[in-house]
């Protein structure tokens, strides 16, 4: 293999070591602190001097369920108009 192969070999090591990390990080976390069981939401956040989680909660599924909305159809002619929720860019 050529030099400029070796160099691509190495540049795909990294990505690819780079594209791993999120993936190993994630696995890591404890995701049950934030996470209401009663209510199935993850808590916003925190109160440090009251010891206990904010009051304010962000359902996920409900968030992901809005954005194929926001994706272009084959067949549309101009985009989907903005809802609520959603900020214009």
């Amino acid at each position: 293999m050529g030099e400029a192969g070796e160099a691509g070999a190495a540049l795909a090591a990294r990505l690819d070591a780079l594209a791993d990390a999120p993936n190993a990080c994630s696995g890591e976390m404890d995701f049950r602190f934030p996470v209401r069981p009663a209510r199935h939401l993850f808590s916003l956040g925190y109160l440090v001097n009251e010891g206990r989680l904010d009051g304010t909660y962000y359902d996920l599924l409900a968030s992901e369920a809005r954005l194929p909305a926001r994706l272009p159809s084959p067949s549309a002619k101009r985009p989907a108009p903005i809802g609520r929720g959603w900020a214009a860019a």
